[in-house]
């Protein structure tokens, strides 16, 4: 039974709830009669992007997560904070792109669509229980330091939820920016969190602004040693397909690799912020930055079809500090009155995180449930644990969840699309996890 309680131990660590994660809070509020401490003096790293783009964020500040195009930052008090998105203009062309070099028309078109944006992720943040809704918006504005055409926009969101019956409630002080270079457009969108009760005339810490005036465009600009700023935490990326030509490789780098069907894409930019919104925020759960999520191709983008479906895969991993490979490894892990003690301890375990989840006004029912086993993956044994759930009612959803163990770390494997969507995802879905590849030392 020391067995049993072991694994039980570390799933609980690990469940769809999150992982040792700290709850939300929000940072202090910002005055605007007394300026921030400036960030002048603070030790700062270079990021570079695609095109000779780079700018200096304070070294406090942690990478989570990226792909090719997409890279996010949390900031020294742990809350995502600075979305960074690199498109090329033949797949997302702005129409403000389209109306220069009329600069006052392009300003007043940049503004429409930032509009449109915010209001599809208030009705994003919306459906999941959350009540967000802007308060005010400044004037769009150049970034006069900067040769190609720029434009930012600063705006308040005011954010209310109730979780398990506690009220959380502030406010999210904004930036969007987007400047083209070339056949290349960034976006950078910033957000500073304080109390309900902060002006919404208030600045922004002046390590934002910093950010901001920080940015180069161009060769001549760029900075002549190029910094990996990723070096503190794995880094997710797409890589070129390597068994699959028609499928995109991602790779966590020490960890594994793995791919995923043309039908999915990696979670990014506007519905990432949405997705950290309402972990955060209504769930209370931080992002450990050890999470990588594939989803249905188009919403990232807010496709209409896209988001008419659901399908998923997650890959997180953890330390193993409960000795997870030991126990596998052991031969009454395979005895069937154990395996039977853990899918008793597993069930328990993700019946009580669907039971918080409901009482955070994110309903979620466990349909129906085919228990757990030991699999072998690319040579490794672990667990898989599949059954289906239902989340505030939609159609059932069907999961195989894993847990692997990977040198001194354990991959857990989330693969789930909805049951009556099961001619798209099924077959692709099935062959998933035998394209893992994983990193042995």
């Amino acid at each position: 039974m020391n067995i049993v309680k072991c694994v039980y131990i570390l799933f609980l660590s690990l469940t769809i709830a999150g992982c040792s994660q700290e709850p939300y809070s929000a940072a202090k509020p910002v005055s605007p009669s007394k300026s921030q401490p400036s960030s002048h003096e603070e030790k700062k790293k270079e990021i570079n992007l695609p095109g000779s783009c780079s700018f200096s964020i304070p070294d406090a500040f942690s990478f989570r997560e990226r792909d090719s195009n997409y890279i996010e930052f949390y900031n020294q008090d742990g809350i995502p904070s600075i979305f960074v998105t690199t498109y090329n203009i033949k797949d997302y062309s702005p129409g403000w792109i389209a109306l220069l070099p009329d600069t006052v028309a392009a300003a007043i078109q940049f503004r429409v669509e930032q509009e449109e944006l915010e209001e599809e992720k208030t009705r994003g943040l919306k459906e999941y229980g959350l009540n967000s809704e802007i308060i005010k918006w400044n004037t769009p504005y150049p970034l006069p330091h900067l040769k190609q055409p720029s434009f930012g926009i600063d705006y308040v969101r005011h954010d209310k939820s109730n979780v398990m019956g506690k009220h959380q409630e502030g406010r999210a002080y904004c930036i969007n920016i987007q400047i083209l270079n070339g056949q290349l457009l960034y976006t950078i969108n910033m957000k500073h969190i304080s109390t309900p009760d902060t002006p919404v005339d208030a600045n922004i810490p002046e390590q934002y602004s910093d950010i901001i005036q920080s940015i180069r465009i161009g060769p001549g600009d760029a900075p002549e040693q190029n910094i990996d700023p990723f070096d503190d935490a794995p880094a997710a990326t797409s890589a070129s397909p390597v068994r699959d030509p028609s499928w995109t490789t991602v790779s966590i780098p020490n960890i594994c690799e793995y791919q995923i069907p043309p039908t999915m894409e990696l979670q990014a930019g506007i519905y990432r912020e949405i997705m950290n919104q309402l972990h955060t925020q209504v769930l209370q759960i931080l992002d450990s930055g050890k999470r990588v999520v594939a989803q249905q191709k188009g919403l990232n983008s807010m496709d209409k079809d896209a988001r008419s479906r659901y399908a998923r895969v997650i890959v997180d991993f953890q330390p193993d500090s409960y000795g997870f490979a030991q126990v596998l490894r052991n031969p009454l892990i395979r005895d069937r009155d154990v395996i039977t003690d853990i899918d008793t301890e597993m069930k328990s375990v993700i019946t009580q995180e669907a039971a918080q989840s409901t009482a955070a006004g994110m309903p979620v029912e466990i349909t129906s449930w085919d228990g757990t086993q030991v699999v072998s993956v690319s040579g490794i044994d672990c667990l898989k644990t599949t059954y289906s759930r239902s989340v505030k009612g939609a159609p059932a959803v069907s999961v195989s969840s894993y847990k692997i163990p990977v040198n001194n770390q354990i991959l857990s494997v989330t693969i789930s699309y909805r049951e009556n969507e099961a001619s798209i995802w099924s077959n692709d879905f099935s062959n998933i996890i035998n394209t893992f590849n994983f990193s042995q030392k």
